[in-house]
């Protein structure tokens, strides 16, 4: 399902950063005509880091192209905390932030995702095989809630012989609870418009619509 993309020291890493040069997103445009996208991350059972990664429509990046690109990102786990910080809900079983960003108006799409892990000194990174598109639209004044983001934890369930234990994403629409946390973020949010992929039509292992297995053993 998902490929090692690099085993590489962190410098690395750094060093190949000015070759995947790429027109970055502005991701807290202030022009006149800004528009806002609303999305929330989150994990399932237990905390692990992820990042989703969204482009311009038309652009022919490769999926494994992060350089430029805006993110998705839940900062699940940190170096001084096991869990996240400062968490808009945690259920004891769901935990995650909703996050407002400020974009120019287009069309974009996630095509996407990203986590890594370390080991010694030895950096690894992993992508898709092959990337995919969750359209949405930013529209001048206006904004726009793509979803939940949220990671589950992939051993214990049906899908661990596909996907060992990486984990698999559930990309739902929450944006009853989100929309409302988010004004409180910003009481000057513009009208929100909520447009959610069914990523069911992707027919991805590792992309789900809903949370199917809840809780599973350790």
């Amino acid at each position: 399902m998902a490929r090692i993309i690099a085993a590489l020291t962190i410098a690395s890493i750094l060093s190949l950063s000015p070759a995947w040069s790429a027109e970055r997103i502005n991701t807290d445009y202030r022009g006149p005509d800004a528009g806002a996208l609303v999305f929330s991350t989150s994990t399932l059972q237990i905390s692990m880091n992820f990042t989703f990664l969204y482009k311009k429509k038309g652009d022919d990046r490769d999926a494994d192209s992060v350089f430029g690109a805006g993110s998705i990102v839940c900062d699940c786990v940190g170096f001084w905390h096991p869990t996240m910080s400062d968490p808009d809900y945690n259920t004891g079983y769901e935990t995650g932030k909703v996050q407002i960003q400020h974009l120019p108006p287009g069309d974009y799409e996630v095509y996407t995702f990203t986590f890594s892990g370390f080991m010694a000194t030895t950096a690894w990174q992993w992508f898709p095989k092959n990337g995919f598109s969750i359209p949405f639209t930013i529209k001048p004044g206006e904004a726009t809630y793509i979803g939940n983001f949220a990671r589950h934890p992939s051993l214990g369930t049906p899908l661990a012989s596909q996907l060992g234990a990486t984990g698999y994403f559930v990309v739902s629409d929450q944006s009853a609870r989100d929309i409302e946390i988010a004004k409180k973020h910003d009481p000057n949010l513009p009208p929100v418009t909520v447009s959610v992929t069914d990523v069911t039509s992707l027919n991805l292992p590792n992309l789900l619509a809903r949370d199917m297995y809840g809780p599973v053993k350790p």
